[in-house]
């Protein structure tokens, strides 16, 4: 590995397993421990599989390994529906491998469910849609939260990291405001703080991308977003999931790989509502219409009926409480929003420079990014607030 592609580094962060060698023999040693002579389920999409299954075949040959091979219809779709597809594998399958970046979360979810470890050799520079503890499928009318894979073994080949590296860029720069929220949102102790800072550090580092040669950028992007979701993956901190521009993002685009692009719009723009927002000095007196505001956050999602009377609800009234308390830190963070915003135009264009294109960001869903059971935010509090209508 470079330099700067600290495995140890990466390991020290979370409960995630890396490994540093060839796609062809790492994923090989790891299986003939935990899986000797059984089989892998390999999940892929139609290219990938008929790019790498017959290696990875002959790799495993030796230890008297077979893989079982399951194609997922594109385009992914982020439903138990979906994940299904991976439940037509053998009941005796002892570890499943994937090497698409949207299909993650399905072969996590179908590792958790099977109890069984899950290997992840990434072609992509980008880490959305990867490493959360816990994410939501959709299942029928309503939103599932279901566990990701409980062993997890990262195989970093830098010789095939070359893909979305206009992706991987946008996932992490859009953490400015993730960065934000987190502190607004959480209190902080020792441990957290740790996590925060190593966050901000893979966001500050990609922010001057530019300045590394072509051919080591997916890395170093990949390298800066692995630490950006590990950090987030630390016990306590988990925030990147309910952040504004990740929700919104998915309010505006649904589970479509655009909302990952659109992620950093969206936390532009919404960096400029913290600028011109923070600075309240004092609570306001405000009647915010909670069961509206369920409604027609339900409807924007096509969740059902019954939703606005419990989790949804929940999680709107969640901010009343602790409002004092937000409205304290948005001041003290009135001129560090304000700083942020100020690179709005050199975070645009390193982007376009890496081949990503603007996405459209819609007023409708930075107001209802306060207001959904993803979890609290800035802009639950800026509802609160009559900041933004009710």
């Amino acid at each position: 590995m470079k330099e700067f592609f600290d495995v140890e580094k990466l390991n020290s962060l979370s409960d995630i397993k890396f490994i540093a060698g060839e796609y062809d023999v790492k994923p090989a040693k790891i299986l003939s421990k935990v899986a000797p002579m059984g089989k892998v389920a390999f999940i892929s999409f139609f290219d990938t599989h008929e790019k790498y299954l017959k290696t990875l075949i002959s790799s495993v040959l030796s230890e008297n390994i077979k893989v079982i091979s399951l194609i997922m219809p594109e385009p992914v779709k982020y439903s138990v529906e979906y994940a299904a597809h991976s439940f037509n594998l053998p009941d005796d399958v002892r570890a499943v491998m994937v090497i698409d970046r949207s299909l993650y979360e399905i072969a996590s979810y179908y590792a958790n469910v099977k109890d069984i470890p899950l290997i992840y050799v990434p072609e992509s520079a980008c880490v959305s849609d990867t490493f959360e503890k816990t994410f939501y499928l959709k299942n029928g009318d309503r939103y599932d939260k279901v566990e990701g894979a409980k062993t997890v073994y990262v195989v970093i080949d830098e010789k095939i990291v070359k893909k979305d590296v206009e992706k991987g860029y946008a996932f992490n720069m859009a953490r400015l405001t993730t960065l934000i929220d987190y502190r607004v949102v959480k209190t902080s102790d020792e441990k957290l703080d740790e996590a925060y800072y190593s966050m901000l550090k893979g966001v500050t580092e990609t922010y001057n991308i530019l300045s590394e040669e072509p051919e080591l950028r997916p890395l170093f992007i990949l390298y800066n977003g692995l630490t950006i979701a590990l950090s987030d993956r630390a016990d306590g901190f988990s925030f990147i999931n309910s952040s504004s521009e990740r929700v919104a993002a998915r309010l505006n685009y649904g589970d479509s790989e655009k909302k990952i692009n659109a992620e950093l719009f969206f936390s532009l723009k919404l960096l400029a509502i913290y600028s011109a927002a923070f600075g309240i000095k004092k609570e306001r007196e405000v009647f915010p219409e909670y069961l509206s505001r369920a409604e027609k956050v339900k409807l924007y999602l096509n969740i059902g009926q019954n939703v606005a009377d419990t989790d949804l609800l929940k999680n709107i009234k969640a901010t009343k409480k602790d409002l004092k308390k937000a409205v304290r830190a948005m001041n003290a963070l009135e001129g560090e929003a304000q700083e942020l915003f100020s690179h709005e135009r050199t975070v645009k264009s390193t982007f376009y420079a890496l081949g990503g294109k603007a996405s459209t960001v819609d007023t409708k869903a930075i107001k209802y990014a306060g207001d959904t059971f993803f979890g609290v935010n800035v802009m639950s509090f800026l509802r609160n607030l009559g900041v933004t209508d009710a």
